[in-house]
């Protein structure tokens, strides 16, 4: 593909996701932060991992859990945290949920794969992301995008997650320039440049419609008929 017919402008998005971003939000005052964990594709497994590795940290945390579709995870995370309560954490176990932005908004960081939908409302959201798990080829790319930009932390087994959770909420100043640097990077993404761009190539093609069909020259018509 042409390069110069390459257009970056990242995946459109619901309108939801540009209303408020992670900079503007207000401190929830009860707890020492708040983390919004979201299956999307992930094994139960790896999901209850994650969320116990949560229990275990050190400061009152609020922890938003977001199943989707997959009831097996739902069930199984809930019956994990029967199993295991910490009183010190604020748990909210969902399914499958229409106002992902809104908990975004609630939240110090999103532990998620790095999948391209996810990662742009990230971005948009100036929502820092922690990745404990992703899928070789494109995550794997967006996630050393993200981690390069500074804008993500990678941890090497999902039990980190503990250690790297306790270390963010002592040290909010990271979670804070991480927000920024995903501020810089959602001006690159903008919807407003993809619908410029699209009513740009309409118009093109409107115009090329438009135009009259080229017609035979009847010179060269009667010069052949006549030979």
């Amino acid at each position: 593909v042409a390069e110069e017919i390459i257009y970056p402008y990242g995946i459109p998005i619901r309108q939801t996701f540009l209303k408020n971003n992670h900079l503007e939000r207000k401190e929830i005052s009860d707890v020492a932060g708040t983390i919004l964990l979201m299956a999307g594709s992930l094994g139960s497994k790896q999901m209850e991992k994650a969320f116990s590795s949560l229990l275990k940290v050190k400061e009152k945390i609020r922890i938003i859990v977001v199943c989707g579709n997959n009831a097996k995870i739902e069930k199984e995370i809930k019956s994990l945290y029967a199993r295991e309560t910490a009183d010190d954490k604020i748990v909210e176990i969902h399914g499958f949920v229409n106002n992902v932005s809104e908990l975004m908004d609630l939240s110090d960081a999103i532990i998620s794969k790095p999948g391209g939908l996810t990662t742009t409302e990230a971005i948009v959201k100036n929502i820092p992301m922690i990745i404990p798990f992703y899928y070789p080829g494109q995550e794997e790319e967006n996630a050393d995008y993200l981690v390069d930009g500074g804008m993500a932390i990678k941890v090497d087994k999902i039990k980190d997650l503990t250690s790297m959770v306790d270390f963010l909420f002592e040290n909010k100043y990271i979670i804070k320039r991480m927000s920024e640097n995903m501020s810089e990077e959602a001006q690159k993404r903008s919807m407003s440049k993809t619908i410029d761009l699209c009513k740009n190539l309409i118009a093109v093609y409107t115009t090329r419609k438009a135009l009259p069909e080229p017609q035979p020259d009847p010179y060269k018509i009667k010069e052949i008929e006549d030979h």
